[in-house]
This record gives C-alpha cells, structure tokens and sequence, in this order.
C-alpha cells in the first residue's frame, strides 16, 4: 500500500533493532497511526536464519550496508569495514546473536552522575522486559518476554578446557554471566529460537504486523525530512524510483542508526554549517554535534 501523502501519527525512519520495537510499541495504542519506513527488504532469508550464516552476512551485501570509513593515519591509510544491517532488524539480522547486557556498576555509575532514572535498579524491569530466558535468577532474568535467549548448545571439548583452565587460575565461572556479576569465564547466551537466529523482526514486529494502524514500507529510502520552520513534519522518500512523502501529525523518529541518522539530518539542512555549505546543503538549523565523534572498537575473531 503506497503511503504518498498520508498522514500519521509516529513517522519511525529505520526498521533496525530501535525502529521495530518503536513500531511495535507505538502501535499498541490502536488510536495511533504510525509508519516504519525501511530501505532494505524483509530482512528474511536462509542465511539469516541460521545462525552460523553470521560470517557469510558479515561478507556479503544483501543484508548489510558494508560502510567504509575513511583512510587514516592511526590505520595504516587503509579502510575499515563498518557492517551495518539492511533490512527488518537490522544488525539484528547479521550479528553474532551475542546477548550481553551493560554491567550493573556502569548503569549505577550514570545515576551518581546524574543520569536520573539510569541506576541498574530502575533499568532491570526494562532488560527482564525484554527477554525470555530459563535460567539464571527470576529476580533478575526475565522469563516471557519477546526476545528468545538460551544458553549456546555447542560446548566442545576445547572451550571447556578453557573455562576449566579459568577456573584453576582463579577466575569465576558463573552459570549466568548476566546475572549480578558478569566477570568469569562460561558460555555465550544467545537471541535464538529452535536452533534459528532470533532477531527483532520476529520478537517485536512480526506480531504487531497484523496490527490495522501500523504500516510498514521495505525498499523506502529516506531522501530528506519535511521541515515547517523549525518542527520536522514529515520524510521524504524512494520507493523504485519513485519519490513519495509521509507526513507526522505527532513526531517523525530518526531510527536510522549511528551512520545514516546523521546523514539524513545533514541531507536535510540540520548540521555544522561549513560541512553543509561543502555538499550544497542550505543550513535549515546550525547544530555542531550531528556526524561528529563517532567511535567504535575493533573486533578480532579468535578460533
């Protein structure tokens, strides 16, 4: 169904891990009206669901936008490879379905500086919220929530030697590394389900689909944002070529991720001026934060 000039409610401009439980969550209300523009597809497919098909994600581009940074000095003038997932689920779909939370300390170290409603106390419901997981604590692990999470089944000889060698050093070895403490040596917890990956698409919005005031547009890349005065009103986008655009009556929500959020609020006007004036963008609203102080770390596989 084609959403040129139709109105709603909640715009959600990226449907990666944030902008499918948005949508979800939005659309709860049946009053409200909302949309959740993605510019890859379904986010399904062979590869997808099987979870050792990671690496091959990682490789290819049918699910993942493969950005590039730029060369530098601090890296050997070479490029370096930033996967960031196309499709329904986003990274959800190429990631190594790792379920990690943030430490307890960290949360707390927030709230003492002033990050009210941060503690670890106050975000616990929201992490037992998420998942459904059979072990650990009840007080601390939720049991029935959308997100599937289990223990990795493949335990070899050589990791158990690890976990042992661990254990002779010193080290804990807890049977549920997102309990209190997550300091120790043990397996991986992971979002499968029946032995298949299990990403945001299928916990969050999957069962909202059949949900009449939600509409959900694949293949709809985001061109630019509608902006009366300083209030954004709408998104403008390509379906195929073809150029639509969808109105907010309540809010339009940059779901696009840490590459692409930015790039669609300089590619509407709203960024540091001199990069702005160097592609041709008229300044709609100096702001000298958006695309500046992107930091991520380097990842090394070890088998």
């Amino acid at each position: 169904m084609s959403t040129a000039g139709r109105r709603f409610d909640y715009v959600v401009v990226g449907g990666g891990t944030a902008g499918c439980i948005l949508a979800a969550r939005l659309s709860e209300d049946p009053r409200r009206r909302v949309l959740l523009l993605e510019a890859g597809g379904e986010g399904k497919g062979f590869w997808v669901s099987v979870p050792a098909g990671f690496a091959k994600l990682l490789a290819g581009a049918d699910f993942n936008w493969r950005f590039e940074t730029e060369p530098e000095a601090t890296t050997g003038n070479r490029r370096i490879v930033v996967p960031r997932g196309r499709g329904l689920g986003g990274s959800t779909l190429i990631n190594g379905m790792i379920f990690v939370r943030g430490q307890a300390e960290d949360f707390d170290g927030w709230s003492q500086r002033g990050a009210t409603g941060w503690s670890f106390a106050d975000v616990l419901p929201y992490f037992r919220k998420i998942e459904s997981f059979d072990g650990g604590d009840p007080e601390l692990r939720g049991r029935d929530g959308p997100m599937s999470v289990v223990t990795v089944s493949e335990q070899p000889e050589l990791a158990n030697a690890f976990i042992a060698a661990g254990a002779a050093a010193g080290c804990p070895t807890p049977d549920d590394y997102n309990g209190m403490s997550q300091e120790g040596f043990g397996y991986y917890q992971a979002n499968q389900k029946n032995g298949r990956r299990w990403s945001v698409r299928e916990g969050y919005l999957e069962p909202a689909r059949r949900r009449p005031n939600l509409t959900v547009e694949t293949d709809a890349h985001a061109t630019g944002l509608i902006l009366d005065g300083r209030r954004v009103t709408g998104v403008r986008y390509r379906v195929r070529g073809d150029e639509r655009e969808a109105l907010a009556d309540g809010e339009v929500i940059l779901a696009a991720g840490a590459v692409q959020s930015p790039q669609l609020l300089e590619l509407s006007g709203i960024g540091r001026p001199d990069v702005l004036a160097s592609i041709g963008v008229p300044v709609r609203h100096a702001l000298a934060g958006v695309g500046e102080n992107y930091i991520d770390h380097y990842c090394t596989r070890m088998n």
